[in-house]
């Protein structure tokens, strides 16, 4: 269609008209439900568009309630996925379902985006600010690589070496676990605990939401402490393959970190143990939980808890009870 204003000639636009091949319009409607303007912009002009941003508006309000508070959507140390899901988008519920809430007596703080241990640097906010405001390719930062001497590293020889899971010691029970992030940036965690002959004790999967796969880790290791201690096993082996979770869990300086909630409720609950002992191991030495970490974002917000293995683990188990080891370069 074919639109002239009003100051065109009447022939002029039918002219127009025949040579476009489209028929003349007094009206051009909207477009993405905005109103084309083609006259002066008066109330009337948004008045269909003011209507239904209010409608909006007014259900969104009685959705939501206004006077609620956090711990209003906490229970029993894990979020109200279904007062949440009442209340909110399901984006934003699997963001804050990836926010720990402290087990223990401690205070709010204020911690430092910009970097990933939350402490803040001039450094950081010089980058943050290139990032912000597109200066990524800047003539500062090229001019500071360029400077920095150039090594020569020699190549190591590599070699193989074999993996398996390692039994714990009798009287000892372990426990390992795991975390992961899908395409879409959604987050889970799984774990098993066995005894020293390599037989099931309990397992679980947790869907946590959305995050960064560091994240999927600590609660990974805190979902799996809790089932340890309501199994009321006394003596404890922890593994994971994040070296990152584990240098936090026995760092000292922790408080401003985006993660020191969380790791911080993992120390608190690790002190209910006669003994304890964390270590960090290749992902090949622990393919159980590695599985049940990657299938956990298949399932449902929550956790899930298992007393015999899974079906998708029968043949890790089994591979783990006589030894089975992997082939690795390292």
């Amino acid at each position: 269609m074919v639109y002239c204003s009003l100051n065109t000639r009447s022939a002029l636009a039918k002219d127009i008209s025949a040579i476009c091949g489209s028929p003349l319009t007094d009206d051009l409607g909207v477009y993405l439900g905005m109103p084309l303007i083609h006259s002066r912009v008066s109330a009337a002009t948004y008045a269909n568009l003011v209507d239904k941003v209010q409608s909006r508006l007014a259900s969104w309000k009685n959705a939501i309630d206004l006077n609620a508070i956090v711990k209003d959507f906490w229970t029993d140390q894990s979020w109200n996925m279904d007062l949440l899901l009442s209340q909110l988008p399901v984006d934003v519920v699997n963001i804050i379902n990836a926010i720990p809430i402290a087990i223990s007596n401690t205070q709010d703080k204020m911690i430092w985006g910009g970097i990933a241990n939350g402490v803040f640097s001039v450094k950081s906010a010089y980058l943050l600010s290139c990032v912000e405001n597109g200066y990524q390719n800047n003539v500062w930062l090229k001019n500071w690589a360029s400077a920095k001497p150039k090594l020569q590293v020699a190549r190591l020889p590599r070699h193989m070496e074999m993996l398996s899971w390692i039994k714990p010691r009798s009287g000892t029970f372990k426990l390992n676990v795991d975390g992961s992030r899908n395409r879409i940036g959604g987050i889970g965690a799984g774990g098993v605990i066995r005894d020293h002959t390599g037989v099931w004790i309990g397992g679980f999967m947790v869907n946590i939401g959305a995050g960064e796969v560091l994240q999927a880790e600590a609660w990974g290791l805190f979902y799996g402490i809790q089932l340890a201690l309501s199994l009321d096993i006394p003596n404890l082996e922890v593994e994971s393959d994040s070296s990152i979770l584990i240098n936090l869990l026995q760092g000292t300086d922790i408080d401003l970190h985006p993660l020191g909630t969380i790791v911080l409720n993992c120390r608190t609950l690790l002190q209910q143990f006669d003994s304890i002992h964390v270590n960090h191991i290749h992902h090949e030495r622990s393919t159980i939980a590695n599985i049940l970490a990657k299938n956990s974002t298949l399932n449902a917000h929550g956790i899930c808890y298992f007393q015999e293995p899974p079906v998708i683990v029968i043949e890790a188990l089994l591979d783990d009870i006589v030894g089975f080891a992997s082939e690795q370069e390292f």
